[in-house]
């Protein structure tokens, strides 16, 4: 009874995202099979973006092994709404799930997130810095010398870059 009110929460539009997300993270770290289930029923089923993203994060609190298949399978699903995608990429990472690495990788190279490509890339960089393994490290470089020649991406964009050339250019 109390995890589906705590789940009622999570789905509320009309309440605080903040409260939505404490009750997200709160079913997540109880984690049990039936939570895992409805947090994914709910990441599938819910129209609702942001009571989407209250499911992933709950998933990426939670220790069940199942999130990480289900939210590698958000993450790989290229109908998935492209800042579901985003949060999964980092969610991933957040869980030091090494089979991020590839698709943040390729988010980086791809912008495949076109309403919002400098979220998705300082998203898809974040999850890299987690693992820095050569490849992830290798990635954020030639990104970055990318970023930093393109006059067309946003001011603040090209100083991240820069940002990131100037710590781990060297590496």
């Amino acid at each position: 009874q109390d995890i589906n009110q705590i789940a009622d929460v999570m789905r509320d539009t009309t309440e605080m995202d903040e409260v939505r997300e404490h009750a997200g993270a709160s079913l997540g770290r109880i984690g049990t099979d039936y939570i895992v289930d409805l947090l994914e029923h709910d990441l599938l089923h819910t129209n609702d973006y942001k009571s989407r993203l209250f499911c992933l994060l709950g998933l990426t609190v939670t220790e069940h092994e199942k999130a990480n298949s289900i939210i590698l399978d958000r993450l790989i699903d290229e109908n998935e709404d492209g800042r579901i995608r985003v949060a999964a990429c980092y969610a991933l990472g957040d869980r030091k799930h090494t089979d991020v690495i590839p698709y943040a990788i390729q988010y980086i190279n791809e912008q495949f997130m076109t309403e919002d490509s400098f979220l998705g890339s300082n998203r898809a960089v974040a999850t890299l810095l987690k693992f820095q393994t050569p490849e992830a490290m290798d990635a954020i470089i030639d990104w970055s010398m990318m970023a930093v020649a393109d006059k067309g991406r946003p001011a603040i964009q090209r100083e991240r870059a820069a940002t990131y050339l100037k710590d781990h250019g060297d590496e």
